[in-house]
């Protein structure tokens, strides 16, 4: 049951008439609205090199056609598969591109077949978030990446950096030392090409940016900012017009790439 493969879950399945062979070569049509091509493009190729299905500008062969229409909820869509063909309508193209991927996940988990059906789908939560914990572990910058795409695939719409905690900074500055200690730590150019990454898979960039406890990786580049030490060997800042002028050179430097 198709039930068993989508994640996540649609809010409503219903089907329709049985099943009809998987295609092997569809027709991918257009309708109404600007249609984001950048989204059709990844679609196209994900087809292609996830579920072996070619596209094509030949109307003759069987119909995929993505339409954008006033009258459904922000970031929703409906998806019908039937036998004289397929069809995605969102009223933005967030719900376009999440319905492109449901879709995807009824083509390389059905089979050799597809069960005809109607969805209806909606996120529940505006925010749909995965963090990372750079401040306790390196995450390598092409995983990060990754991770961009396998939120995508889930309809997580934002990830969540946790740059810096006591034990590691896992963002380099350009003007101050901060992230120098660690060899993995990304740099704020690569911070902007995250971003820029996201925004590609309909993900934002959430960076978090500690500004009183969790301070040891910062401490330990400006001692003369600790204001005491806390649970588990944690560190705070001492606040004060010093903190203040540090935390103005730290948002010169993310603040921009956003």
């Amino acid at each position: 049951m198709i039930e068993e493969l989508l994640m996540p879950l649609p809010r409503s399945i219903r089907l329709t008439e049985g099943f009809i062979e998987k295609p092997r070569n569809v027709s991918i049509v257009t309708e109404g609205g600007d249609i984001c091509a950048e989204d059709i493009y990844l679609f196209r190729h994900d087809l292609l090199d996830l579920a072996g299905i070619n596209c094509t500008t030949d109307r003759q062969l069987f119909p995929l056609t993505l339409q954008l229409k006033q009258g459904i909820e922000r970031e929703g869509y409906r998806l019908s598969v039937a036998q004289s063909g397929i069809r995605l309508t969102a009223s933005d193209n967030d719900g376009m591109f999440w319905g492109m991927q449901t879709l995807l996940q009824i083509f390389t988990l059905s089979g050799k077949n597809l069960e005809t059906l109607e969805i209806e789908d909606a996120p529940q939560y505006s925010c749909r978030s995965f963090m990372a914990d750079m401040g306790r572990a390196p995450w390598p910058f092409p995983y990060l990446k990754r991770i961009i795409r396998i939120l995508a695939r889930l309809k997580l719409n934002t990830f969540h950096l946790h740059l810096y905690d006591d034990h590691l900074c896992s963002l380099r500055f350009q003007k101050i030392p901060l992230g120098n200690e660690n060899p993995y730590a990304i740099t704020i150019d690569e911070l902007r090409q995250l971003v820029i990454y996201g925004r590609r898979y309909h993900v934002r960039i959430v960076p978090e940016l500690e500004a009183w406890g969790h301070a040891g990786s910062v401490i330990h580049h400006f001692p003369e900012l600790k204001g005491a030490s806390g649970m588990w060997e944690g560190t705070s800042f001492g606040i004060g017009e010093e903190l203040y002028s540090l935390f103005s050179r730290i948002f010169d430097e993310v603040v921009p790439v956003l």
